[in-house]
């Protein structure tokens, strides 16, 4: 055994009983109420989230809060978004315009490109994306993309696919009414059953 603890000690691919591996980073949401509920405290830096629910429902708000941060000294982009972003209220959130990049593609395939390429060329710090086309196939693709090129990735899907497999590493589900936000935690490190939070609706 003692010829074998350097070689399990230098590697961050073993696991061992009773050891804790080092945490993964993670982004701040800006909701206190969610950070809390989220193992690690936050969405997972350099990986893929999802946000499952209908489009326009407060899903790109919950996340403007961590755009305006990542905003102000990297790049984010925007790609396919349902509609266009209304620049006076990203400005009014925080967000720095210049380093936002908006991209539209043209085809199903362009779209997946372009969310991969995205991310793994390190180019952009962050990257929001609506994928109703997303598999599992061009999800763990994405995964993988976050994670070399050390980029956030945040993917807004339908709430039909919930129940689909997915290598994200965070999933939630979103909802809302007049007054709040209602989101279910359904996957995360460490995340026994599934959480619901309540937020006030920005």
């Amino acid at each position: 055994m003692d010829a074998l603890t350097p070689l399990l000690q230098g590697s961050r691919h073993i696991w061992r009983g009773q050891h804790h591996p080092t945490e993964h980073p993670s982004i701040p949401s800006g909701h206190p109420a969610l950070d809390q509920a989220i193992p690690g405290g936050g969405f997972p830096a350099h990986a893929l989230s999802e946000i499952m629910g209908v489009y326009g429902v407060g899903g790109l708000s919950l996340c403007l809060p961590m755009v305006a941060s990542v905003s102000q000294h990297s790049l984010v982009a925007l790609i396919n978004p349902p509609y266009t972003p209304y620049a006076p209220a990203l400005v009014y959130a925080g967000v720095k315009l210049d380093n936002l990049l908006l991209i539209l593609p043209s085809t199903d395939k362009d779209l997946q490109w372009s969310i991969e390429q995205s991310a793994k060329q390190g180019s952009a710090s962050m990257v929001l994306c609506w994928n109703p086309q997303a598999t599992p196939k061009t999800q763990r693709r994405a995964q993988l993309a976050s994670e070399q090129g050390q980029c956030t990735t945040i993917c807004f899907r339908p709430a039909a696919h919930r129940h689909q497999s997915s290598h994200a590493n965070l999933r939630l589900c979103i909802d809302a009414s007049n007054t709040e936000l209602h989101l279910e935690l359904i996957k995360a490190k460490a995340l026994v059953g599934s959480k619901h939070i309540r937020l006030a609706r920005p």
